[in-house]
């Protein structure tokens, strides 16, 4: 655990910081121990955050505190305690924060003994896709859109932060552990997050991402843009235009 300033990758620290989660990935295709596998890369990992070859601070928003001694077991969780730091920032100039694949990355690295676990209970390590964890906005998906909006971190404090913990929740109260299938596909819908009255619908007809629900929301809603002018919509008339869809009558009525 650790307590410092927040602090952006170098060049350097970005390209090690993505040849430590490939060398993580290869000991976790298997089941590893989550106390075996930090025992072998906990000391790469603190070298990775504290060599100021690697690591700098963050400009002249380098005096802010950050600790990873809490448990985050969810997106909302993390998400939350992410914009106590930084959500000044992200009112008054979100540039500073919005799409910095150094920075992202290394809040990745920074908060990764929580991301590489399987559940609360960390008995197991797994490290995911690299996508997850190294931010950036060149590494582009199969149908040609950056994959920026996978890195869980940086997507869970986005809807956090559009909405102020508002809207987003059953995508925010998932766990931390793993993207999760509903928000992938919520989240590839670009312009779904900083809607709050889509996510006002996905929160009151899904609250739960299991059984695919929310992925097959994502796409009715995404049908409904080549018809309605959705971004215009209250969350009242989306729902109302959802009533004809039998499955989702009962949760509206």
């Amino acid at each position: 655990m650790m307590n410092t300033k927040i602090c952006t990758f170098t060049a350097e620290g970005k390209d090690q910081f993505r040849e430590l989660l490939d060398e993580m990935r290869l000991e976790t295709n298997s089941s590893r121990s989550y106390a075996d596998f930090w025992g072998k890369f906990e000391s790469t990992w603190h070298n990775l955050l504290t060599n100021r070859n690697l690591s700098i601070p963050w400009g002249e928003e380098g005096s802010i505190d950050i600790s990873n001694s809490g448990r985050y077991d969810t997106k909302y969780a993390i998400a939350e305690y992410l914009y106590s730091k930084l959500g000044s920032l992200w009112r008054n100039d979100r540039a500073l924060i919005s799409g910095n694949e150094e920075l992202w990355s290394w809040i990745s690295c920074f908060f990764l003994e929580t991301l590489s676990a399987t559940n609360s209970n960390r008995n197991i390590a797994k490290i995911h896709a690299r996508h997850y964890y190294y931010y950036s906005v060149n590494d582009l998906n199969a149908r040609g859109f950056p994959n920026e909006y996978r890195n869980i971190i940086s997507s869970a404090f986005t809807i956090f932060a559009h909405h102020e913990g508002t809207a987003g929740k059953s995508l925010l109260n998932t766990p931390i552990y793993s993207l999760g299938d509903g928000c992938d596909h919520v989240l590839s819908e670009h312009g779904f997050i900083t809607s709050k009255p889509i996510l006002e619908v996905i929160d009151h007809l899904c609250p739960e991402d299991k059984d695919q629900n929310m992925r097959r929301l994502s796409a009715i809603l995404n049908q409904f843009r080549l018809v309605y002018d959705l971004y215009e919509m209250t969350a009242e008339q989306i729902l109302e235009k959802l009533k004809r869809i039998p499955e989702y009558k009962p949760l509206i009525d």
